[in-house]
């Protein structure tokens, strides 16, 4: 086996851990403004995410409903049109991204790791982002193709399809052998990066800006804990002296680049070095 080019390798979700929103509502949303989806959905579309932002229902419903919008139209929609609007999203709105998440990613850049983004958005998109952020490899949701127009079908990358990914890419790479398991880092911010994020191969798990479920699943299998609110990151971690159930914090903000601490316990380790 050959010898690894990368010094680690750190595997992101997009959509709420690098992305301060999701690429797939985006789209949908255009697809309803340039009238490649029926304009007479917008009305309930928007009721779910008026009652989400007045906290009166969740996110996931919101998201459900986005979801089984585009499930049920999907089918006969050209594909050279919605590449199109795809790309026009994520020219848009690249740089709508975490601090965190985006100074992680330089870091490791930087420090010679390998990048790879994996979502549930189309992989079309995802694509395009990670050629806009030099990410070395993408994945995402494929959807059928017959005669240039999409036939319905989607193969979405979700929960354990994440893990999938994680184990062909070490394996393309080579890596599992060559780089040290302590180099090998995952994102994400639901439970439905958990398959990912528990992978036997992965060293260390973040939950970033996690959701109840995942910060519940972080607790019980000891994950990192990071949270991005206005321009402060509080870190919580394990705690690193054996036998110790409570868990150490750090807060921080950033200073023209360089990180600076505003809180931080004597033990508490540091995710961005």
């Amino acid at each position: 086996m050959r010898k690894s080019q990368y010094k680690g390798v750190i595997f992101f979700d997009i959509d709420g851990t690098l992305y301060r929103w999701q690429i797939f509502l985006d789209w949908v949303y255009a697809m309803l403004n340039t009238g490649i989806l029926n304009d007479k959905y917008r009305h309930v579309l928007d009721n779910y995410r008026k009652l989400w932002e007045n906290r009166q229902d969740t996110f996931d419903n919101y998201l459900s409903y986005a979801i089984q919008l585009l499930e049920s139209n999907l089918k006969g929609l050209n594909q050279s049109a919605v590449e199109a609007v795809l790309g026009q999203v994520v020219e848009k709105y690249h740089n709508r991204v975490y601090r965190f998440t985006r100074e992680l990613l330089q870091r490791k850049q930087a420090a010679g790791w390998y990048i790879c983004f994996i979502s549930a958005s189309p992989e079309y998109a995802v694509k395009l982002f990670a050629d806009k952020w030099g990410a070395n490899r993408a994945y995402g949701t494929t959807m059928e193709v017959k005669d240039g127009f999409y036939s319905g079908v989607r193969d979405v990358v979700f929960n354990s399809r994440k893990a999938d990914f994680v184990t062909r890419v070490l394996a393309e790479i080579n890596s599992e052998d060559k780089i040290p398991k302590c180099n090998i880092w995952a994102v994400g911010d639901t439970e439905s990066d958990r398959a990912m994020l528990g992978a036997s191969c992965i060293g260390l798990s973040i939950c970033f800006n996690p959701n109840a479920v995942l910060y519940q699943m972080a607790i019980k299998n000891s994950w990192e804990i990071v949270y991005e609110r206005k321009d402060v990151i509080t870190q919580s971690s394990p705690n690193p002296v054996p036998g110790s159930d409570n868990r150490v914090h750090v807060a921080y903000t950033f200073d023209n680049g360089n990180i600076q601490i505003l809180d931080r316990a004597e033990i508490a380790p540091l995710i961005l070095i």
